[in-house]
């Protein structure tokens, strides 16, 4: 956490023109791993689903929400 704290704080002070915390703005829960992939619930700025990804690793739950911050950061439709 302090981590990202410090990182927003810098690029903040650099000039960044936005800065999103992902894990300040999506909560993942329910993240399962299984042979086929790995399944978990995304609550963030595009809403509230049950997601599946077929890549394994619960990490995977975390590329996916910064994929969709970024997404939504761009204007995505």
């Amino acid at each position: 956490v302090a981590l990202r704290t410090l990182l927003a704080e810098r690029a903040r002070a650099a000039g960044a023109s936005a800065v999103r915390v992902v894990h300040a703005e999506a909560t993942l829960r329910d993240v399962a791993v299984a042979p086929g992939g790995t399944a978990f619930t995304y609550d963030g700025p595009l809403g509230v689903a049950r997601l599946h990804v077929p890549l394994v690793g619960a990490f995977q739950a975390d590329n996916v929400a910064t994929a969709l911050t970024l997404l939504d950061a761009a204007g995505a439709p």
